[in-house]
């Protein structure tokens, strides 16, 4: 058996990318600075929303809410480029990071598309008038 989305190669990427910043942050010269505590809580979250609202609404996810995980996405996009400006990370990191969010980006734009277009279709069609 496996959850709906464990079927999301959004999901998988979403974990890969949280796997390789705790790794980076792990060496961080400070890794409980707060700066780096929220870019690591931001970025679990990225996975955690995708398999919440997985669960709560299925295939059916409301594009609203998929755009909200994009938010978060963009949210640690900043954090990063922080961190990068304060010498927290490295540029390289700081690339290779800011290239995965852009995919994560447009996965989930493409997820709220395909949404968008579903719910459409599935409206229920009014009854005419006998």
């Amino acid at each position: 058996m496996s959850f709906s989305y464990q079927e999301l190669d959004v999901y998988y990427i979403a974990l890969g990318f949280v796997d390789s910043l705790h790794a980076c942050i792990s060496n961080c010269p400070d890794p409980l600075n707060p700066l780096i505590e929220q870019l690591d809580r931001s970025a679990v979250e990225i996975p955690l929303s995708i398999a919440r609202l997985s669960g709560e609404y299925g295939d059916m996810i409301p594009p609203q809410e998929i755009l909200r995980v994009r938010g978060i996405v963009y949210m640690v996009q900043s954090l990063l480029e922080i961190c990068w400006q304060r010498k927290m990370i490295s540029e390289k990191d700081s690339e290779e990071f800011g290239n995965t969010l852009i995919v994560l980006a447009r996965m989930l734009a493409e997820m709220s598309t395909q949404s968008r277009e579903t719910s459409r279709m599935q409206r229920p069609q009014p009854r005419p008038f006998t």
